[in-house]
């Protein structure tokens, strides 16, 4: 995977809220998961890695 910088979006671009939503998302996530054993921990992380895979394929 290599970065692909996006020149000329407005901060407030839907593409760039919807990152940001989904980065608060998982960080929330793991949070409330930090205690749970490493089997939940990696079925949520497999739920987010597919949100994120949608995310990107909608742009």
């Amino acid at each position: 995977m290599h970065q692909v910088d996006l020149a000329g979006l407005c901060a407030d671009a839907p593409e760039l809220k919807l990152a940001a939503l989904l980065d608060e998302y998982r960080r929330l996530r793991e949070e409330r998961l930090s205690s749970e054993s490493a089997r939940t921990q990696a079925a949520a992380g497999l739920l987010v890695s597919g949100l994120q895979q949608r995310l990107l394929s909608s742009i």
